[in-house]
C-alpha cells in the first residue's frame, strides 16, 4: 500500500516514514511504500520503496493511487515573517488547499493533516481539550488565526475521506527545528521560565506523534475528528525548561 506524505522530507517526516514502516508490518501485516510531495526532484532518487513527486505534478496530473495521505507542509514559522501574505501562511495555505482539490479526483482512504496547539488561548494556566472553546476569530493573533485557517482547509476534504486534524504540541526529536532553536549557541544556553512558567506547556515525542498519525490512518478503528498531538502528562513550561535544561547539560535558567 502507498502512502502519501506532503511535506514528508522534514525531520518528522523522516521519522514517520520510519514508524509507519515498522508498525505497518506488525500492526496492518502490510509492507508500505511512500511517496514524498516536495518542492524540487532536485537530487532526488526514486526507488522501489520511496518515490517523489512535485506540487507541480500534483496540480497537473493529481494525486496517485494511495491508501493514505499525510499532510506536514508549512514554512518553518521561526525563519519567515509571519504575515499572511508570507510563506508560513501560504505554505500552509495553498498547499492544503491543493491537496483537498486533488482527493476529489481520486481519493484516498484517509487523510491525516497536522495542525498546531497554537490555535488555543494563550497566557493561560487552565487545562484545554479539543473540546475548549476557541477565541473570535477577530481577537486571534496571528499564529491562531493561521492554524483555524489551516484547519478550515483542511476539512475540505471530500466527505468520503476519514479527516483527522493532529493539533501538535511541541515536538521533542534531535533533528526537530525546535529544539535546535533552544540548543543554540553551541547548547549551552538552553532556556528559562517563560512569564509565571506555570502556564501548561503541551509537548510530544516525534515517535509518539508519528504512531498517533499512523493510527489515525490506517487503524479501521479510528474515526477521525481533531485530536491533539501531545503527550497525556500536564507539565508547566517551568518544570519543561528545568528538565531540558539537565538533558542538555546547562544550569542556566535565565527568565524570558
Amino acid at each position: 500500500s502507498r502512502i502519501i506524505i506532503a511535506g514528508g522530507s522534514g525531520a518528522i517526516g523522516k521519522t514517520l516514514r520510519k514508524v509507519f514502516s515498522r508498525e505497518g508490518l506488525s500492526k496492518v501485516h502490510e509492507s508500505l511504500e511512500f511517496t514524498v510531495i516536495t518542492r524540487s526532484k532536485k537530487n532526488r532518487i526514486d526507488s522501489e520503496a520511496l518515490s517523489f513527486l512535485t506540487w507541480e505534478e500534483i496540480e497537473k496530473e493529481g494525486l496517485p493511487d494511495c491508501k493514505s495521505l499525510i499532510n506536514l507542509t508549512g514554512a518553518n514559522i521561526m525563519e519567515s515573517k509571519w504575515t499572511k501574505s508570507g510563506p508560513v501562511y501560504s505554505s500552509r495555505i495553498d498547499t492544503t488547499r491543493t491537496l483537498c482539490e486533488a482527493m476529489k479526483k481520486n481519493p484516498p482512504l484517509s487523510f491525516v493533516s497536522a495542525s498546531a496547539v497554537g490555535i488555543y488561548e494563550t497566557n493561560t494556566e487552565k487545562e484545554l481539550d479539543e473540546k475548549s472553546q476557541l477565541l473570535p476569530y477577530e481577537k486571534m493573533n496571528f499564529p491562531q488565526q493561521l492554524v483555524y485557517d489551516w484547519e478550515q482547509e483542511a476539512k475540505k476534504a471530500p466527505s468520503n475521506v476519514k479527516t483527522t486534524l493532529v493539533r501538535v504540541g511541541f515536538v521533542v526529536g534531535p533533528d526537530q527545528n525546535g529544539i535546535k532553536a533552544m540548543t543554540l549557541p553551541l547548547g549551552i544556553i538552553g532556556i528559562g521560565k517563560m512569564g509565571s512558567g506555570k502556564q501548561p506547556f503541551p509537548w510530544i515525542h516525534e515517535e509518539d506523534l508519528c504512531e498517533m498519525m499512523f493510527h489515525a490512518a490506517l487503524d479501521p478503528n479510528s474515526t477521525g475528528g481533531i485530536i491533539n498531538g501531545v503527550a497525556p502528562q500536564i507539565i508547566t513550561q517551568e518544570q519543561f525548561s528545568i528538565v531540558f535544561n539537565r538533558a542538555i547539560g546547562t544550569r542556566f535558567n535565565i527568565p524570558v
